[in-house]
């Protein structure tokens, strides 16, 4: 079976979502390790304890939200058997919708309201929060090329767009 070349480039940005995942799941392990070491300084003590916390939480979003096991699955699988264009297309959809939701969860962390915080944290300690969850997102974001994935995915749909206009173009014009 030959691969087309757009499914050959719906792969490969699924493969690189997936390397990125894989990054944001050993940074989930060293968060979830409770190691106050790869905490940035000065954080220390509780603070520390919070921090760590905070990352963890968000990669472990991060995790569920891009589907990053069934990711893992679905590649496996297209290994062996390669899926059609839709079916690459959908996963790709899939993940970036995923993303779309970190991003906005970076906008809420990153915005300074620390009511976004959980209870009963307040003051400097919800601040630290919010910053630990802030970075761990804008981390996964870029290990993930989620920018890059979405102009990608925004140019297929108005390349998309311009063939069905076209399409229909050439059909008004043969007097169809």
């Amino acid at each position: 079976m030959t691969q087309t070349p757009i499914k050959n480039i719906f792969l490969t940005r699924l493969r690189e979502v997936s390397r990125g995942l894989d990054v944001i799941s050993n940074a989930l392990e060293i968060a979830s390790s409770g190691d106050l070491s790869q905490v940035p300084f000065p954080v220390v003590g509780e603070d520390a304890q919070i921090h760590l916390s905070a990352q963890k939480d968000a990669y472990l979003h991060v995790m569920e939200m891009c589907s990053a096991d069934s990711l893992t699955n679905w590649l496996a699988q297209a290994q062996s058997g390669m899926p059609n264009e839709a079916a690459s297309l959908s996963k790709l959809h899939e993940v970036a919708q995923g993303l779309e939701v970190i991003q906005q969860s970076l906008k809420k962390c990153s915005s300074g309201d620390i009511s976004q915080a959980p209870f009963p944290l307040v003051g400097q300690t919800a601040h630290i929060h919010l910053n630990a969850q802030s970075s761990a997102y804008l981390h996964a974001l870029e290990m993930c090329n989620a920018d890059s994935i979405q102009a990608f995915l925004n140019g297929y749909v108005e390349q998309d767009r311009d063939a069905v206009t076209i399409s229909r173009n050439s059909d008004s014009c043969l007097g169809m």
